[in-house]
């Protein structure tokens, strides 16, 4: 079996007062992708920001590769946050920058390439998410689908061990949603890349996940494969997983 990557424990985190974590408790194999499933509103993409460094819990401890980032300073995180890769819901490319502008910002950041290499690698990951010879195109000039693509071509950019999906297949039309979809699955399957994603889509998460955890009144109620969410007896489970059939 392998290890854990992250490991969540007893995490409590409110916002004005408001308990919205209260006390989590959640694993991430190395190598697997897990999906978080929850209705909107129940953190799940603070869980994100949690696993990052760009919230930190009240109490509680967050495990990333081996290390505790509730304790670390904004320097330390730095060096987290690169092995750390993020998918945004809304893909936060840069409008005024190229494709390969966009997905050479972090190699420029965080690793010492000659211009050339930077090409080179620019080429490499659009191959990855099937979109070669785009590089001189605007974010402006793309379709939704192909943004996302473009956004996860430059979050794998640096080759990060872990990847964090938010909301990876919001607002897309069916084939898109398979295309990212397989591409979610690529990324584990050619580069290692481990996955947490969250998301409110059923057929997603089920095609795309080794594990499912369910996020409902600040807990983790249910974490299990695929086929035991399909049969889970979890009462708030389940109805969340039949409202959205």
């Amino acid at each position: 079996m392998s290890k854990n990557i992250i490991e969540i424990t007893d995490v409590f985190k409110s916002f004005d007062g408001k308990p919205v974590h209260k006390g989590i408790n959640l694993f991430v194999r190395s190598g697997e992708i897990i999906t978080v499933l929850g209705e909107s509103g129940v953190g799940k993409s603070v869980l994100l920001k949690e696993i990052n460094g760009l919230v930190r819990p009240d109490s509680g401890k967050v495990m990333v590769l081996g290390e505790n980032t509730v304790q670390m300073d904004e320097k330390q995180l730095v060096r987290i946050r690169k092995e750390t890769g993020m998918l945004f819901q809304g893909s936060a490319l840069f409008d005024s920058l190229t494709v390969e502008e966009n997905i050479a910002y972090p190699l420029i950041e965080n690793l010492d390439l000659s211009a050339v290499e930077i090409k080179k690698a620019v080429n490499q990951n659009l191959e990855l998410v099937d979109l070669p010879g785009i590089e001189d195109k605007y974010p402006g000039e793309l379709s939704g689908g192909m943004k996302k693509r473009v956004a996860l071509a430059r979050a794998i950019a640096t080759r990060p061990k872990i990847l964090l999906y938010d909301e990876p297949t919001t607002g897309l039309d069916p084939p898109n949603i398979k295309r990212i979809a397989k591409l979610i699955k690529s990324m584990r399957d050619r580069l290692s890349i481990t996955g947490v994603v969250i998301t409110h889509d059923i057929g997603t998460a089920y095609e795309i996940s080794d594990r499912i955890a369910f996020l409902h009144g600040g807990k983790i109620v249910f974490t299990g494969t695929v086929p035991e969410a399909r049969e889970t007896s979890i009462s708030t489970f389940r109805n969340f997983l039949d409202s959205k059939m």
